[in-house]
This record gives structure tokens, sequence and C-alpha cells, in this order.
């Protein structure tokens, strides 16, 4: 059936009255040359009666759902409700196929430009607010938050990285590695809120990327005096908190070996200890142990 153009009209509004897609409406309009040029009083054709319960733009990573971080080479039904919202707002992305390629990333910079936010094609919390998306808060339960700093990796890493860009600061790759780019984020993001910029994510910083930091464990622990040659139970706990406090003592392996001596000196030279590799009740307590 044929439609006439209403001022203010796009494609994909037509798209959503139809209860259709703009790739369909471009399938049955060849004479459409830019989907985001109609006029007043163009007749069009399309595939069926109106849904007058549809709405007129999509449901988007709803009220109060998570806003995934996206960027090019992200797919999936995230990106075709990227797509679909930058097209409603005048931004070509190509076709809304939820692959999120060169043409969508243009689309997303020009749509950045238009609001004022960094210009980096990546769409992280700003850029989804900016397209009238209600985005979750973050958990409010409680979260480890391990000191990272240049050289950490890990899951933990993967997480700051997807905060920063959420908060518009590009770690680059979003690989768990804490590189250079990633501590030069750290660095702008502390500069803007603030904090001490040495780069070091720990409480503050995480707390300020929005993260409610669990406490350490109340309960009093056995805090034995461990150094080279130490072995058992009490090295393996000791390896694993070096591990979170973004320290690397080899394998978490119950021996006290060079690479986990050399591992406590680095952690107690960043604590201001004495710089011995012997772990006792003040270099427990700096790793977040209560010592009865």
């Amino acid at each position: 059936m044929n439609y006439v153009v209403k001022p203010g009209e796009t494609l994909f509004d037509i798209a959503c009255m139809f209860n259709t897609t703009v790739e369909e409406l471009l399938m049955l309009n060849p004479q459409i040359a830019d989907p985001m040029c109609l006029f007043p009083g163009q007749v069009i054709c399309v595939p069926a009666q109106p849904c007058p319960t549809h709405p007129m733009h999509p449901q988007m990573p709803g009220q109060g759902e998570a806003c995934p971080v996206l960027r090019q080479g992200s797919q999936g039904p995230s990106v075709v409700h990227l797509q679909q919202l930058l097209t409603s707002h005048g931004f070509s992305p190509g076709a809304i196929d939820g692959i999120f390629g060169p043409r969508t990333e243009a689309a997303v910079i020009a749509f950045q430009g238009s609001r004022g936010l960094v210009q980096d094609g990546i769409v992280g919390v700003k850029t989804w607010t900016a397209l009238g998306v209600n985005c979750m808060t973050p958990s409010p339960h409680p979260h480890s938050c391990p000191t990272l700093r240049q050289g950490s990796t890990g899951p933990s890493v993967v997480h700051l990285q997807q905060l920063l860009t959420s908060h518009g600061f590009s770690p680059g790759a979003i690989d768990g590695i804490f590189g250079p780019r990633t501590e030069a984020a750290v660095v702008a993001f502390q500069r803007s809120k603030g904090l001490v910029q040495d780069g070091i994510v720990g409480v503050r910083t995480w707390t300020a990327l929005g993260v409610n930091c669990m406490t350490p464990s109340p309960h009093p622990h056995a805090c034995p005096t461990l150094r080279m040659g130490s072995r058992g139970a009490a090295v393996k706990e000791l390896q694993s908190l070096l591990i979170a406090q973004g320290f690397r003592p080899g394998a978490i392996d119950g021996i006290f070996g060079s690479r986990t001596q050399a591992a406590v000196i680095a952690f107690q030279k960043s604590r201001g200890l004495v710089q011995d590799g012997i772990v006792g009740i003040r270099t427990w307590t700096a790793l977040g142990v209560n010592c009865r």
C-alpha cells in the first residue's frame, strides 16, 4: 500500500509505525537514495497496515538496563539498537544489521561531535545517555577492588578498562593488560575527579568509577611470618593476595621462592614499608588482612 510522508517523519519512524524495518522499506522503494532525506507529501510503498500499539521508537537497553560498551567489531542485538537510535537521530550507520562496522563508527563519531562528547567512536554510558537511554547505575553490591597498576593483568583490568571507557576515557583495547594507554586513561580520569594522579587504581579510584568496594574481612586471621623458603597454605594465600594487589609472585604453589620474594619487596616499597622481603604483621595488614 502507499503512504504519504508527513512533515518531520523519517524512514525509521515509518518503519516503526508499520512494524517493519528500514531495510524492507528501502527494498520496496528503490527510488529512495538517502533514507534520511524524505520530504512531506512524498508517496512511498509500505508493506502492511500500521500497528497502532507499536512504539515510535524502540525500547533500548531499557529503563535502568545495562548499557554495554560497543566499538568497531561489536555485534548483536545491542548494536541493532544502537543503529536504530542513530538512524532516528538523523545519523546513518548503514545497514541495521547488528554489525558495528566503519559506517556505524562514523555515525557514532558524528553523533558524539554533535553532542560535544569525546569523538572516539566508542559507545559508553555518556553516548547511550545522549541517545536517550536510561543506563543502569553500577551494582550496589560490594566488589573486590584490587590495587592495579601498569603491568597488572586479568579480569579486574578488563573491568577497569570497561569502566574507563564508559566514563569517556579510552584505555585502548579492552584486553586485560594494564599498559601505557590504560595508565594514561587512569591518570586523565584521576585528574578529572581531583584524585592523586599516580596511575595506580586503588579504592578511591575504584569508588570514583562507581564501584562499591568491599572492606577487608573483620574476622581476625593468623598472620605467620613468611620468608624465602617458607611453604604451605599461608604462602598460597600470600601469593593470591599479591596477585589481587597487582604484583606477580609467580605460580600460586605455596612455595616462597625468589619471584614471591621480589613481589613482596615491590609491594612493601609501594606501601612505604621496610623492603626486607619478610612478611610480618605490617605487610599482612597492608595486604588487607586483619591479624589477630
